[in-house]
């Protein structure tokens, strides 16, 4: 194979590794609760402890195939991903801004004074951390 065969299957089982290890902290996390969402634990134990059972698995295989291809691991940086992170959140936060609201109706003059606050608020925590990571 050449190396874009490999980068191919590499991108391919990192994508898989990622999203099945994400699910596995969500299935053995005892609380998965946040402000805005929380997920519902609705598998039933046996069905749970099977998605699990599975996960493990795949991940076995993705090893497996890693080692057989000798496929060497991605190097991921925490510092690159929280400044995506956060800069992905600065410009979603565009979004309820006063004048982006006004595109889904007409606001109050007091809906309009607390959207700009708390707009403000989060503009300022934002900007005290974005791209200052040491």
């Amino acid at each position: 194979m050449n190396e874009n065969h490999l980068r191919a299957i590499t991108s391919s089982l990192l994508f898989a590794e990622k999203r099945l290890s994400e699910l596995q902290d969500k299935l053995t996390r005892d609380d998965n609760r946040h402000q805005l969402y929380h997920y519902l634990n609705d598998l039933h134990t046996k069905h749970r402890e099977t998605t699990l059972n599975s996960i493990n698995e795949i991940l076995y295989e993705i090893n497996y195939t890693a080692q057989t291809l000798h496929l060497d691991p991605t190097e991921m940086s925490l510092r690159r991903e929280a400044e995506s992170v956060l800069s992905g959140v600065w410009v979603v936060l565009e979004g309820i801004k006063p004048e982006s609201l006004k595109g889904y109706g007409t606001l109050s003059e007091a809906d309009e004074q607390t959207m700009t606050k708390i707009y403000e608020r989060f503009q300022n925590v934002l900007a005290s951390h974005t791209y200052k990571l040491p």
